[in-house]
């Protein structure tokens, strides 16, 4: 029990310090719509394609799909950082480097009773602004006493929507689980404007423009369980999960002014921001104790997107740059050791490989795709503890193509994981 509380202690402190360092760096195109979409908080997942929505909660917390809460048999803390790298190459073939760190999330899962009914709480992060762009045009006014000054313009953001989840799990029989899943979605989106005049004449200007938003929605999940479906030993899960729409209520405050101060608020400006629903499938099969093969598919149509107020790539009222997303994914992970527990380090270490393709729900430009194509890796590390595993993921990818308005990233990812494990609630036995 220490050793949780040291470990909560020590990821809200390292993830303060991580979202300060991340401001202002990552994709460019975090600044479009409501920024990057990051799936619930997995380790596990992660490494094998992202989603994983057809596993079981056995070895680590999976409130993507609630149904799978129901397998819990230990109490589980799971928490982590992600280090991220990306390069931008845009069409002129002209490259930028930026990095950063972050919190990754934090999931409590408790089985209230052990293999049929589970809940479990979780934060992360639901989507994710981080961006910085520096432009230098010549200042032509028409005048050839003009012509040989420039001005910059600077357009840098922050923030994203985070979110609570909350969830159960009930195991109905040994056949089908049934799950149900309530997150509360809340935020904060700065994106900030700045123009700076080399020619004393011209003052420079700042505008800040701040939008908080909040909401919450449900989420669905069930799961069919086949046992001995092609040999004694094997199973097959098939998963469906469904987030219901949602209306998040929005604010928006407008800050000018003159210099490097923004200090003249504008009037405050509200409306709602409504999130479509989100389908996912997924598909297991483990044909024995030492590999399991996961595919995965999300579709979410944010053609229906809309919003009483603007955002880079869509127009309140008028034009909209979304697109329907649609994600695919799949892993492969071997456990050399099965059920052995007592068979060696690295035989009780776990190896994982997965890959994914995105199709991004909003672009810079209309009738452009932003696609992205990625893969993913990690290693589960045993520790003395029996049921404890440190996590290390790598994530390598690319986003978007260096055409016309667009810009290529190529992005690479670590994440370093602690998946605790403990038996609670367990009465002694006298003997």
């Amino acid at each position: 029990m220490r050793r949780i509380l040291l470990f909560v202690l020590l990821s809200t402190l390292t993830g303060s310090t991580a979202f300060a360092q991340q401001s202002g760096e990552g994709s460019v195109y975090s600044r479009f719509g409501l920024g990057q979409l990051l799936p619930h908080y997995a380790s596990k997942s992660y490494a094998l394609g992202g989603e994983g929505l057809a596993y079981n909660s056995v070895t680590f917390t999976n409130l993507a799909n609630p149904a799978s809460l129901s397998d819990q048999g230990l109490v589980r803390l799971s928490g982590g950082m992600r280090f991220e790298g990306v390069e931008t190459t845009d069409a002129l073939d002209v490259q930028s480097k930026l990095s950063s760190s972050s919190f990754d999330g934090l999931t409590l899962g408790i089985p209230l009773i052990p293999n049929k009914v589970g809940v479990a709480l979780g934060f992360s992060k639901m989507s994710q602004v981080g961006y910085l762009i520096d432009v230098v045009k010549p200042l032509d006014l028409g005048d050839a006493l003009d012509s040989g000054e420039s001005f910059g313009a600077r357009f840098q953001g922050s923030g994203g929507l985070n979110r609570i989840s909350t969830g159960v799990g009930y195991r109905l029989n040994r056949t089908l689980s049934l799950g149900l899943r309530t997150d509360v979605i809340f935020g904060l989106i700065e994106d900030v404007q700045e123009t700076v005049f080399q020619d004393a004449r011209y003052v420079d200007a700042k505008v800040v423009r701040s939008t908080r938003l909040v909401g919450a929605t449900l989420g669905l999940g069930g799961r069919l369980s086949l046992r001995g479906l092609l040999r004694e030993s094997d199973f097959f899960n098939v998963a469906l999960t469904l987030d219901l729409p949602t209306t998040l209520d929005a604010t928006r405050v407008v800050a000018e002014g003159r210099g490097l101060t923004a200090d003249t608020l504008s009037s405050e400006i509200t409306g709602s921001t409504k999130i479509p629903l989100s389908v996912g499938l997924g598909v297991l099969y483990q044909p024995s104790a030492k590999i399991s093969m996961n595919a995965d598919l999300r579709f979410e149509p944010w053609s229906n997107f809309s919003s009483d107020l603007s955002f880079p790539g869509y127009t309140a009222g008028g034009q909209s740059n979304t697109d329907d997303r649609l994600r695919v994914s799949g892993g492969i992970e071997y456990f050399p050791a099965g059920r052995d527990l007592l068979a060696s380090f690295m035989e009780r270490t776990a190896y994982r490989l997965g890959a994914f393709t995105e199709s991004g729900y909003i672009s810079p430009a209309a009738g452009q795709r932003v696609n992205s194509y990625g893969i993913t890796s990690g290693v589960s590390l045993p520790t003395l503890n029996a049921g404890t595993r440190i996590d290390i993921n790598l994530d390598v990818g690319t986003r978007g193509t260096a055409t016309g308005s667009l810009v290529r990233d190529r992005y690479f990812r670590i994440g370093i994981n602690v998946n605790f494990a403990e038996r609670w609630f367990a009465r002694r036995q006298l003997g």
